[in-house]
């Protein structure tokens, strides 16, 4: 069942099979506006035929005996002591739907932070093997022009050279 708050418009979407037959007063969690819900008839607004059917059930109450009357009024705390937890139930449900989108968010902000690890310590391994590469590539040049000798280096040359050719056959 989908009702909103006749306060401020706040849409709530109820499980009908929670609700009890008769009405119970509801609080709306964004403006903490009271409002009476019924099962069959939805939020009872003060000109609805249930609210008129509650003013007609009042006058006629005040119209019996006192023992009477306080039977009744004994049921009314029943039924006071029955919307009391009912709202506490709805709103131990809200807290718990909140927690759980709460640790949602959070496992997902963990996992962004995660990925942001992962691509920090690619970022630093690359660097280093780009620097690996040209310190490397400037040692070569500067052997090949003869500005430092490198004797291991240009048996490694030779080798590499021999290789290429071996596979190019």
């Amino acid at each position: 069942m989908r009702i909103h708050c006749p306060s401020c418009m706040t849409p709530y979407d109820i499980d009908e099979s929670l609700l009890p037959e008769r009405n119970i007063q509801v609080i709306c969690r964004v403006c903490l506006n009271v409002f009476t819900l019924n099962k069959s008839v939805g939020v009872v607004t003060p000109g609805s035929p249930q609210k008129i059917l509650q003013k007609e059930a009042a006058q006629e109450l005040s119209q019996k005996p006192l023992y009477e009357r306080q039977e009744v009024s004994e049921k009314s705390l029943e039924l006071q002591e029955d919307i009391s937890n009912i709202n506490q139930q709805t709103i131990l449900k809200e807290i718990r739907k909140a927690v759980a989108l709460d640790g949602e968010k959070m496992k997902e902000l963990q996992r962004k932070e995660n990925k942001k690890a992962d691509k920090k310590s690619t970022n630093i391994f690359l660097t280093v093997l780009i620097i690996i590469l040209l310190v490397a590539a400037v040692v070569i040049v500067l052997d090949y022009f003869g500005i430092i000798q490198l004797p291991f280096l240009k048996d490694a040359i030779l080798k590499i050279k021999n290789l290429v050719s071996y596979l190019q056959l």
